[in-house]
């Protein structure tokens, strides 16, 4: 890959796609990460310099698959930053919050440039399928990278969204596993047949917690968060556990037979590939989103429907001993599926070798990436 430094415009406010991606390129081998502005939260400190869009005071600490590895440390000035201006191969927006946005316009306004005249690419992460049409107008980036693109979408060879005069081309780029943080557990031993654990972002989660508690799995850890009516109304409902730290829910899912994934106020969620970091028999609800090199149903994961009707026949049929073969041969599949195209780094490989193709004139197909 020919980029050797990169620039990432940042908001220092939580975003998993924008921390996702600055983590997969500091993984990314020969590759120098500058950042503007510098996030602490991402470098084991805190952010509490910064004013939130409601002018109230805000306050940003590591997430949990960060806390005890945090990226090594990397502050510059902006002054530093300028000096080197000639160096940097891409500019990354890594998301349309104001921070980010400030810091593009700054840099722009110091070296007299307009965002066009930028290797500028622009990710947006926000939890809607809707195309950030007015910045994409405005700052013209040479590829704008869409978290949640809907499979619908028109899909000719090579796809761009028009914003006023302006054509650029449009990717897919979902989530990623932090896999630099896992705890290091044996994937092979299972304390717990089956493992959930989902919070209420979308209705359909409420009926696959209870097709989980109805399965009737003897060695089940199921876990919502405390006001969830499902504790009160459900007849098995005082089975229902805690939510947990970041560390122990992937220990738990890790040493668990079985999982399942579904979408929440987002259609793209993190523990869509957390789940798959170990050898766990992941059941999986379509997102609905382009996701590059997808989980294949019946070869990664076994897939199931939003009304959850074969959740708990699927349940029963893969913890019956008879079908440990099947279980084992579809959990180790999906590990490494995750391992090969949905780490942070992998993520970010993809993101650049998409922009240095584009930027090098050449057409790329969507099919290339299984999108």
């Amino acid at each position: 890959m020919s980029f050797k430094k990169v620039l990432v415009l940042m908001h220092p406010e939580l975003d998993y796609l924008a921390e996702s991606v600055l983590v997969g390129l500091y993984e990314t081998p020969e590759l120098e990460v500058i950042e503007y502005p510098y996030c602490f939260h991402m470098h084991g400190g805190i952010d509490d310099w910064y004013v939130q869009d409601n002018r109230q005071p805000g306050f940003t600490a590591p997430a949990g698959y960060m806390a005890d590895v945090p990226l090594p440390p990397n502050e510059k000035s902006l002054e530093e930053i300028l000096d080197r201006f000639r160096e940097i191969d891409l500019f990354i927006l890594s998301s349309g919050r104001s921070y980010a946005i400030r810091g593009l316009q700054e840099i722009c306004k110091r070296l007299n440039k307009k965002p066009d005249d930028l290797n500028l690419i622009f990710c947006d992460g926000e939890d809607s399928p809707d195309i950030n049409i007015e910045a994409i107008s405005h700052y013209r980036p040479k590829v704008y990278f869409k978290r949640e693109l809907l499979a619908p979408y028109i899909k000719p060879t090579f796809t761009k969204i028009k914003a006023g005069d302006f054509w650029t081309p449009i990717f897919a780029l979902p989530f990623s596993a932090f896999t630099r943080g896992l705890p290091e557990i044996n994937d092979q031993e299972k304390d717990w047949d089956v493992f959930l654990a989902l919070g209420m972002t979308w209705p359909a989660r409420q009926t696959l917690l209870a097709k989980f508690l109805e399965a009737g799995a003897p060695r089940s850890y199921i876990c919502v968060n405390g006001d969830n009516p499902l504790r009160w109304e459900h007849p098995f409902g005082n089975r229902l556990r805690d939510m947990m730290g970041w560390t122990e829910y992937m220990t738990k899912m890790g040493c668990s037979k079985l999982t399942a994934v579904m979408r929440g106020w987002g259609r793209d969620t993190l523990h869509a590939y957390e789940a798959f970091c170990y050898e766990t028999l992941v059941l999986w609800c379509d997102p609905g989103i382009r996701v590059p090199f997808p989980f294949i149903p019946n070869q990664h994961c076994i897939e199931f429907t939003e009304d959850c009707e074969d959740v708990k026949r699927l349940i029963r049929y893969y913890l019956d001993p008879a079908h440990e073969a099947e279980r084992l041969q579809i959990a180790k599949a999906g590990k490494a599926h995750l391992y090969k195209y949905h780490t942070t780094q992998k993520r970010a490989e993809y993101m650049l070798s998409v922009s240095e193709r584009i930027l090098n004139g050449e057409e790329v197909d969507w099919e290339e990436f299984g999108l």
